[in-house]
C-alpha cells in the first residue's frame, strides 16, 4: 500500500510538471527553468516506472501480478503522454494545451488501475487478517485442549501414584501387624527404587533380624533348659546303669541319627 501511495504521489508530481510546462512557460520563457522542469519530469517518470516495477516484484498471486501489470501499463502510457506534452509545450504551448485532455484520460486510467490495485491489496490484507484471526482462534483452542488434556494426564498420574503408595503402605501395614502378632516370616516383597521401597526393605530387614535374634534366644533357652533337665535327671539316679540310661535318652534328644559315645574319667 505504501508503494501504491508513492506511485500516486509520483503521478500528481508529473501532472503538476506538465501543467507548469504548459502554463508557466511562454515561447520566449526562461530556458533554464524549462530545461530543469523537463529534466525533473524525466526523473519523476523514471521514478514512477521504478515504483511500478517494484510493485510487480512484490506481487504475490497471479491476480496481484495481473493487477500490478495493468497499473504498470497505465503508468507507462501516462508517463509517455506527460513527457510528450511537456516537450511539445516548449515548442507550441497551445498545441500542448490541446493535448491536456489526453493527459487527463491517461491520469484517470492510471488512477483507476491504482484504485483497483489498492482494493485488491486491501482485500488481500483483510483475507490475511481473517486467516490470522482463525489461526489464532484455532491455536487458542488447541492450547486450551492441550492444557485440559495435560491436566487430565497429571491428575491420572497423581491418582495412580497415590493409589500405588496407598497399596504399598497397606502392604507394609499388614506385614508390620503380622510381625507384631509374632509371625516374623512375612515380607513386603516391595522392590521399588523410591522412599516407599526403601521403607519396605527396611521392614523386611527388621523382620529378618528379629527372626534371627529370636531363633538364637530360643536356641540358648533350649540349651539351658536341656542342661538343667539333664542335671536334675542325673541327681535323681543312684546306680551306674541308671546314669547310662539317662545319658542315652539325653543323646537321643540332642540328635537321634548320629552316633555318640559316653566317655568316663576317673575323678
Amino acid at each position: 500500500q505504501l508503494r501504491t501511495l508513492d506511485a500516486e504521489t509520483r503521478q500528481e508530481v508529473l501532472r503538476s510538471r506538465v501543467f507548469a510546462a504548459v502554463y508557466s512557460y511562454a515561447d520566449a520563457g526562461d530556458p533554464v527553468d524549462s530545461v530543469a522542469n523537463l529534466r525533473g519530469l524525466g526523473e519523476d517518470s523514471r521514478a514512477l516506472l521504478d515504483e511500478m516495477e517494484s510493485l510487480v516484484r512484490l506481487a504475490g498471486g497471479a491476480d496481484d501480478v495481473a493487477a500490478v501489470r495493468r497499473s504498470q501499463v497505465a503508468a507507462e502510457v501516462y508517463a509517455t503522454t506527460a513527457n510528450e506534452i511537456a516537450n511539445l509545450a516548449s515548442r507550441d504551448r497551445n498545441a500542448a494545451a490541446e493535448r491536456l485532455s489526453d493527459l487527463e484520460s491517461a491520469s484517470h486510467a492510471l488512477g483507476t488501475a491504482l484504485d483497483a490495485q489498492t482494493d485488491l491489496i486491501r482485500a488481500r490484507i483483510a483475507t490475511a487478517d481473517e486467516l490470522a484471526h482463525r489461526a489464532n482462534a484455532v491455536a487458542r483452542t488447541r492450547i486450551t485442549s492441550a492444557v485440559i488434556l495435560l491436566s487430565v494426564i497429571v491428575t491420572l498420574i497423581v491418582w495412580a501414584l497415590a493409589r500405588s503408595i496407598r497399596r504399598s503402605l497397606g502392604a507394609m501395614r499388614d506385614v508390620a501387624a503380622a510381625m507384631a502378632d509374632g509371625d516374623l516370616t512375612v515380607r513386603t516383597q516391595l522392590k521399588s527404587p523410591d522412599e516407599v521401597g526403601e521403607l519396605a526393605q527396611a521392614i523386611d530387614r527388621m523382620g529378618g533380624n528379629l527372626g534371627e535374634m529370636i531363633a538364637r534366644l530360643r536356641a540358648d533357652a533350649d540349651r539351658d533348659a536341656f542342661s538343667t533337665q539333664l542335671g536334675e535327671a542325673l541327681e535323681m539316679v543312684d546306680t551306674e546303669d541308671a546314669v547310662y540310661g539317662t545319658v542315652t535318652r539325653a543323646m537321643q534328644l540332642v540328635v537321634a541319627d548320629r552316633p555318640m559315645e559316653l566317655l568316663l574319667a576317673d575323678s
